[in-house]
């Protein structure tokens, strides 16, 4: 299997374009579509190749960062179909690599969702407790206190 990089711009005046990375085995390819946005002209200086190799000539750049990255997560989806004993055509390493991005993507939505939901704002904590804690207070305290929170809460907007 190798994986080789792509640049490709969506109108020839644009000075940024995606990058892709082209999975091949034998006779087969697919493109998988990284979601990484470059400029044309890093990826110019990356893309020039050391002779023979073909290795790039800079490795330190952010375009070879992205390259390694999406090389490494591609790897990863080749090992987790070798794991399960499957065959490994770049078409089936393609719907890994998407699945599993996908599923990351999707769990750390739900678990931002439920953390935010976890969290009070300072706001809602102050009415919530002006609308059940403040019956501890005597009444001509209650009025003080109430009359403070509500300047407090007008502060804050």
């Amino acid at each position: 299997m190798q994986i080789k990089p792509s640049f490709k711009k969506k109108y020839s005046s644009d000075q940024v374009g995606r990058y892709y990375a082209a999975v091949y085995l034998k006779d087969e390819y697919e493109i998988v579509s990284t979601g990484i946005t470059i400029k044309e002209a890093e990826w110019k200086t990356w893309s020039k190749r050391k002779q023979n190799s073909g290795l790039p000539a800079d490795e330190t750049g952010a375009v070879a960062k992205a390259y390694w990255k999406v090389v490494g997560k591609l790897r990863e989806a080749l090992t987790r179909l070798d794991a399960r004993k499957e065959v490994a055509t770049p078409y089936k390493i393609k719907q890994e690599y998407l699945v599993y991005e996908n599923t990351k993507l999707t769990g750390q939505l739900q678990e931002d969702k439920k953390k935010k939901e976890g969290q009070k704002s300072v706001k809602s904590l102050a009415n919530e407790w002006m609308e059940t804690d403040l019956f501890r207070f005597a009444k001509s305290t209650q009025k003080a206190v109430k009359e403070s929170i509500n300047q407090f809460l007008q502060f804050l907007e």
